[in-house]
């Protein structure tokens, strides 16, 4: 076998987190982040009953939100957030962040409020750890802004019907390239789609 044949195949794969990995639902969905917003806004703003729910906030990047909702309840638009660490929280506390790669990387809301930035952040970043490259580059997600991200940041998009878009949403953000699943609890027809 040559070389080029025993090389494992190399493929990043990058996730949007809420709705994504962490399905929340019913009345006290994502109950703790939208008053971690609403203490904040009261906090730093003096905003009394002020709700991340007066804007379409899914599929956007918090501070983005944080952003957004301010501008609704008319404050100016120059805000900031340090949101990793609370990624890799919720990663720790669903029990799975031994899955990702170590030295941990991605792209999060505090590198950029664009997705498609994130992805290729979090290219660049992993390919300053492995500088082989990889084969493929996926993100998946599940919101029309998941779809629309990967696809301008260089990546396969895969889009996952666990939030509140449909399928026919979902496809109609992609360029005709996105492939869309129902979830991600099929883990071999994942891989499979990956060609790992």
């Amino acid at each position: 076998m040559g070389e080029e044949e025993k090389r494992m195949k190399r493929v990043m794969v990058t996730f949007d987190v809420d709705g994504t990995l962490i399905k929340s639902t019913g009345n006290s969905s994502n109950r703790l982040h939208r008053q971690a917003f609403s203490h904040a806004f009261y906090q730093v703003f003096g905003l009394k009953d002020v709700s991340i729910d007066a804007i379409q906030h899914h599929g956007q990047t918090d501070p983005l939100i944080l952003v957004n909702t301010l501008v609704h309840y008319g404050i100016p638009s120059d805000v900031t957030g340090n949101l990793e660490e609370i990624a890799w929280m919720k990663m720790e506390g669903l029990g799975i962040q031994k899955y990702f790669t170590i030295p941990k990387f991605g792209g999060f809301g505090t590198d950029h409020t664009e997705r498609g930035e994130l992805i290729k952040i979090a290219a660049n970043r992993a390919n300053k750890l492995y500088p082989d490259g990889f084969d493929l580059r996926v993100h998946v997600g599940d919101t029309p802004n998941d779809i629309r991200a990967a696809e301008n940041g260089g990546a396969l998009a895969i889009g996952v019907c666990t939030g509140v878009f449909t399928a026919e949403e979902l496809q109609k953000a992609s360029n005709g390239n996105a492939v869309i699943l129902p979830d991600l609890t099929n883990a071999e027809a994942f891989l499979k789609l990956l060609g790992i």
